[in-house]
């Protein structure tokens, strides 16, 4: 279904593609930063359909951060040896090597990540540029010796009572949940890389600890569909609502910064969250089919501190009328999402 949002991406690609190719980045990184951004727009820019008034107001923020990413991925290359993956198109097997018809074949390695290392990938090349002080564990696939890696995955404990609610048709609860949150690969990885590597995580966490059920979420205003999610066998279980916050500069933060962001009034669609077992039996029980759920608004901020003394409700406009309607955050829609 298209959204507001869609439609102003679609109205401005043009413009969005001449501006990833002057500052030299990839149109999907830029795109992904527009998206981010968008909902910081005021409600009525979108309502009067000025929607390239909408693009240049997030032009310059989106395309610093696009290239801040994009330096640091340049340092990334060369720490993680991705040039070989430019010679070559790979694919990756079950017993870590890369292999092509052209090349000799690569091995990969899974193994811990350092956290200091961790949090660079998290705050200087994952696009939400945050790190998550709450992480356990740093995975990551490297090539041959390479001392960083060109794929990474952060877990941390589940500490959103939301999260957890919908797995209890499934008979789990948050004491059996630790959630996925962060990943990243690096430009050039092989299309399949991501999703072996999810695999060898969900092994790891089955070896390491007491959790049965990895937790995770894909947001589809950004573009993402859970491709890679899926591969690895995680399905769908329930919808949450998404808060948009922004600080003074306009720039993208998390609810979990706290006081002082300022949040979208606009509507998004929800992300949608997916759940795999650790364990056979809990990937059984996931795996039965249920209706999928919906986190209401009061159940998603009920553990989380108000976001600038208020909650999204407190910051609707007073006045609605049938074209706000449209856009503003209380009148979302969520459709059915089949595993």
């Amino acid at each position: 279904m298209s959204t507001w949002l869609d439609r102003c991406v679609s109205v401005n690609m043009a413009s969005i593609e001449e501006d990833a190719a002057l500052a030299g980045v990839s149109l999907a990184e830029l795109e992904r930063h527009v998206r981010l951004h968008l909902p910081s727009v005021s409600v009525q820019l979108i309502v009067a359909q000025r929607l390239h008034e909408a693009y240049r107001a997030v032009r310059r923020i989106a395309s610093e951060r696009a290239v801040a990413i994009h330096t640091e991925h340049q340092d990334a290359a060369v720490h993680g040896g991705t040039e070989l993956l430019q010679s070559a198109d790979y694919i990756c097997r079950r017993d870590l090597w890369l292999e092509t018809n052209s090349r000799p074949r690569v091995p990969l390695r899974f193994d811990d990540v350092d956290p200091d290392l961790g949090e660079h990938y998290q705050g200087s090349l994952h696009y939400l540029l945050t790190p998550r002080a709450d992480t356990t564990h740093h995975f990551g696939f490297y090539l041959a010796d390479a001392k960083w890696p060109i794929a990474y995955i952060a877990v941390s404990p589940c500490d959103r009572p939301y999260m957890a609610q919908g797995l209890a048709a499934h008979g789990f609860g948050i004491e059996d949940a630790v959630v996925l949150t962060r990943m990243h690969g690096l430009p050039g990885l092989p299309p399949n890389a991501m999703s072996l590597m999810t695999k060898h995580v969900i092994r790891a966490l089955r070896r390491r600890g007491k959790a049965r059920v990895l937790l995770t979420a894909y947001n589809p205003l950004l573009g993402f569909c859970g491709a890679v999610y899926r591969a690895s066998g995680f399905v769908p279980y329930t919808t949450a609502p998404v808060a948009y916050g922004y600080d003074k500069s306009g720039r993208y933060t998390t609810r979990r910064a706290g006081t002082g962001v300022r949040l979208s009034k606009l509507n998004t669609p929800p992300n949608i969250l997916m759940a795999r077992g650790l364990d056979p039996y809990a990937q059984v029980a996931l795996s039965a089919p249920k209706v999928i759920g919906r986190i209401p608004d009061h159940e998603y901020w009920a553990d989380v501190p108000a976001v600038s003394g208020l909650k999204p409700w407190e910051c609707r406009p007073k006045v609605q009328t049938t074209a706000l309607s449209d856009h503003c955050y209380d009148n979302v829609s969520v459709t059915a999402v089949s595993p």
